[in-house]
């Protein structure tokens, strides 16, 4: 299989990634479920338009971009939980 990079060389396993959709992990690993099998594929998804809003972190520093015409209440949901989380690791009340 493409993703098993110690049967394949780095380009071999970029050039299946370009060409074909990940595996489905839940075939592979089962014990994570369906749910965490979706994340991961959203995650990985060709298609930027089914991927989640990114999150990017480096030291005490987080950044975000969302795309509130695509997510709605489900992004302003999670623009709330960003902000509570951030308040709850510094004491913040914002």
């Amino acid at each position: 299989m493409w993703y098993e990079r110690s049967k394949s060389s780095a380009v071999a396993v970029a050039m299946a990634r370009l060409i074909h959709d990940p595996p489905i992990l839940a075939a592979r690993f089962p014990q994570l479920g369906e749910k965490m099998s979706e994340i991961v594929r959203r995650c990985m998804a060709r298609d930027p338009g089914e991927r989640f809003p990114s999150v990017v972190v480096h030291d005490n520093v987080w950044g975000t971009q969302f795309h509130p015409e695509k997510s709605g209440e489900d992004g302003l949901g999670i623009v709330r939980k960003f902000v509570e989380f951030g308040n709850a690791r510094t004491g913040g009340t914002r």
